[in-house]
């Protein structure tokens, strides 16, 4: 049937919502998430730092000197994103080793997104905060979402034969 890859993918990834929901509903969960927060806070520092935009970073806290401040955390990170990815590149079908290297490629992709994202939301904290609401709420999930999409689609028709 046709729509039976696309019905596979969608069970896959609403299961893997569903799982990722009542995981996050136990206190210790985001726990597991600490480290990739820090990682990512410090990456984003670095890349500030050479834009120009020098913030000190306390743990997962960055701010700048003028004032702005905010934490990093599992929302910030790629791992959402990331499990959703993985979840549909891997029920998608086709062969092992070209789901891992999906799998592989989407990680590198969410990474890369994920850290323009965070480096220009912090950006605009510091110079346009009028501008910062509408591009954390609005505008960057749009961008992450499409990314994904295209990501995954890109892949079908690359990694799965006709």
């Amino acid at each position: 049937m046709r729509n039976e890859p696309y019905r596979r993918v969608a069970a896959t990834v609403a299961l893997t919502v569903v799982a990722l929901w009542a995981l996050l509903r136990i206190p210790q969960a985001e726990a597991v998430a600490v480290p990739f927060s820090l990682l990512t806070a410090e990456w984003t520092a670095a890349e500030l730092g050479w834009l120009g935009v020098p913030v000190a970073r306390e743990l997962t806290i960055l701010r700048h000197a003028d004032g702005f401040e905010c934490d990093i955390g599992l929302a910030c990170t790629v791992l959402i994103p990331l499990l959703l990815l993985a979840a549909a590149v891997s029920a998608s079908g086709g062969r092992p080793m070209r789901r891992v290297i999906g799998v592989l490629g989407a990680a590198l992709m969410l990474l890369i997104v994920n850290q323009i994202r965070l480096t220009s939301l912090v950006w605009l904290g510091v110079h346009r905060e009028a501008w910062l609401d509408p591009a954390h709420s609005i505008l960057w999930p749009l961008a992450l979402t499409a990314s994904c999409v295209v990501y995954w689609r890109s892949w079908m028709r690359a990694a799965i034969p006709r």
